[in-house]
């Protein structure tokens, strides 16, 4: 009975000595960690390449989940609390950089020092491209545009190979006297321009297409028995764009009206070749034929046609001012003593052209110009003549 009862007691005994050790240890045995959230990476941006500073190295270890450990102890506790807690931002001393594990490349931006205080912006490059395109543009080159001014289908009475602009029509206006500008009279007749036999000219041009026109010209009869009126037409069929010159042909009829007298027809053709260089000099020639040719001293019994080669120079000096130098001389036929010559100054302003000439000829007409003058170059006459553009 002792015995069993003693066996008993020691059995209860063992049982509870297991109980308590089972508690002390689920005691002793910590709590699993929760899992981290990835820490916020507060360091600079401007560092110099492959390295960050050691305090943002902390930061970024401390992404990986933490991994449960024994309680530390209390001197190891006092040792943590004296270093800057990882989920913390921490203030990097930059003056100390450690390199970065090429294992493990960390994200870098390009350091930019700050704008110094009041410094302009500094503009995109294309933005800097686009101001030096309209500086270009200077306000010099708006005034020698040609776009403004008439055509330049004529230096004074001798055309050039271009035509009137598309769809303008182009009124002339010429005056010339006949008494000789300088002599004793001069002031009486105000230079000759108010004086008796004095020729008038009234024209009209066309532009049908870019480089085809049309024309009808009258001229009073002055010292002839006739009236004159041209009729023709230009056709430009080289562009000094494509072909270095500018090349046309110019056909008419020359219809002579006079009163009392069977009337004549004539006709004429021209071959125009001309060239603009730098907007301010324009060169033309050619070859000028009239079947029925004009002159003051001519008679029935003077050969009717003639062959001329003219030439014609325009100097733009300024942009508002042009100097013209004209000439056509006989080389086959009729034709009087002198060359046919005129200079003029020419004033120009918007769609409009005035011209002071000079000159040893009355007649402005292909059937006149072709067959030189009676005047030499001390008898010289002073015209005038009127261009005004109207684009319809």
């Amino acid at each position: 009975m002792c015995r069993s009862s003693i066996r008993f007691v020691l059995s209860l005994l063992a049982v509870a000595a297991v109980s308590a050790s089972a508690r002390a240890e689920d005691v002793l045995k910590p709590a699993a960690a929760p899992m981290a959230e990835p820490a916020v990476d507060f360091a600079p941006t401007a560092l110099p390449p492959a390295t960050i500073p050691a305090a943002s190295e902390a930061a970024a270890t401390s992404t990986q989940p933490a991994v449960a450990e024994p309680s530390p102890s209390p001197q190891s506790q006092s040792q943590a609390a004296a270093q800057p807690s990882p989920i913390q931002p921490a203030v990097a001393d930059t003056a100390q950089p450690t390199t970065v594990d090429a294992a493990q490349p960390a994200a870098f931006v390009p350091a930019m020092d700050p704008p110094a205080a009041g410094a302009a912006p500094v503009p995109a490059a294309d933005a800097v491209e686009q101001i030096e395109t309209v500086l270009e543009v200077q306000p010099s080159d708006m005034a020698w545009s040609l776009d403004s001014i008439p055509q330049a289908e004529r230096a004074i009475n001798i055309p050039f190979a271009q035509t009137t602009r598309k769809h303008a029509l182009l009124l002339i206006v010429d005056h010339r006297a006949f008494q000789a500008a300088f002599n004793k009279n001069t002031w009486h007749d105000f230079f000759g321009l108010d004086s008796g036999g004095v020729r008038v000219g009234l024209g009209l041009r066309f532009g049908i297409l870019d480089g085809l026109d049309v024309g009808i010209y009258r001229l009073s009869n002055a010292s002839d028995a006739f009236d004159t009126y041209e009729i023709d037409m230009k056709w430009r069929f080289l562009r000094a764009d494509r072909h270095y010159l500018d090349v046309a042909i110019r056909a008419g009829l020359t219809w002579f009206s006079q009163r009392n007298a069977d009337d004549a027809v004539g006709g004429f053709g021209q071959l125009l070749i001309s060239r603009m260089l730098f907007k301010r000099l324009t060169l033309g020639t050619g070859v000028l034929f009239h079947s029925d040719s004009s002159g003051e001293m001519k008679s029935q019994r003077d050969t009717q046609w003639s062959l001329a080669i003219p030439g014609a120079v325009e100097i733009r000096i300024l942009p508002w001012l042009a100097w013209n130098v004209e000439a056509s001389v006989k080389v086959a036929g009729y034709g009087a003593k002198w060359p046919s010559f005129s200079t003029a100054v020419k004033f120009l302003t918007p769609r409009h052209a005035f011209s002071l000439i000079l000159t040893n000829t009355q007649h402005v007409a292909a059937d006149g110009l072709v067959a030189n003058s009676n005047r030499d170059y001390k008898n010289l006459i002073i015209g005038f003549q009127i261009q005004r553009e109207f684009p319809l």
